[in-house]
């Protein structure tokens, strides 16, 4: 069953540019000049329910913009867009069960209080049934291994205990699918390989349909089935990640 369906999708930034100077600026009040970035360029795949895919290009490639559009947090410029069926872009209750996403950039956890505390937010805000919610917070904070931590100050915690209980936060609903934008952003080496297994492991367990962005083809490598390369915005390959780095040869792994 196709959960995503991307079909001849662009994306097209606006902004203003202003020549440095005070006649400039005064200029821009009256007459501005405009110009356009175009992030994404005619895309178009399909992921079936269950599966891994990683989204990977260097920086200003376009991934975020596609996790975004994915997400419904940004509109596309062209082209159409349904995740189960559903416009993600209108935002209705049902699809905002249905989705997760967690980025390395933000966090939904508030650093100066216990991350139990969130957690009992986010089931408000989900209205979960307290007994599925507890079974579910005790399941995943089991499997994560952080069972001791719920009531310790967010921001004392590591960088891998902290990505562990957003993780938790993103997945105490039940989503189907799991949109993460390069989620071990800023951890080391070793933190990232931890938390990667971590997500295998869930994705295997909750059969979840994952979609991760990132620039490192180890930790592609070790959670991904496929992998989609964006490059300048355009979709330049769409395979088995081994099939995909024989074809492009080479350039995943400088990624």
């Amino acid at each position: 069953m196709k959960v995503i369906q991307v079909e001849c999708v662009s994306k097209t930034y606006q902004y203003y540019r202003k020549p440095q100077g005070l006649s400039a600026s005064l200029k821009s009040l009256f007459q501005r000049e405009i110009s356009y970035t175009e992030a994404i360029k005619d895309m178009s795949f399909e992921i079936e329910r269950g599966q891994v895919v990683a989204v990977v290009g260097e920086a200003g490639a376009g991934k975020t913009t596609t996790m975004k559009m994915l997400s419904g947090t940004e509109l596309p410029t062209h082209g159409s867009i349904k995740v189960f069926g559903d416009t993600p872009s209108a935002q209705t209750a049902a699809f905002k069960k249905r989705c997760a996403f967690l980025t390395g950039e933000s966090f939904q956890l508030w650093p100066d209080l216990p991350a139990i505390d969130s957690f009992n937010l986010c089931q408000c805000i989900y209205e979960i049934p307290l007994p599925k919610y507890h079974q579910r917070l005790r399941y995943l904070s089991e499997f994560l291994h952080v069972s001791h931590l719920l009531d310790i100050q967010v921001r004392r915690l590591s960088g891998v205990e902290r990505i562990k209980m957003e993780l938790i936060a993103a997945l105490l609903h039940g989503p189907e699918i799991l949109f993460l934008d390069e989620p071990t952003l800023g951890l080391d080496f070793l933190s990232q390989r931890a938390v990667t297994r971590c997500l295998k492991s869930l994705a295997t367990a909750d059969q979840l349909t994952v979609l991760v962005s990132s620039d490192t083809v180890d930790e592609i490598a070790m959670l991904c089935e496929r992998v989609l390369v964006i490059k300048s915005g355009r979709l330049v390959c769409d395979d088995d990640i081994e099939l995909a780095k024989q074809a492009l040869g080479g350039v995943v792994e400088v990624i």
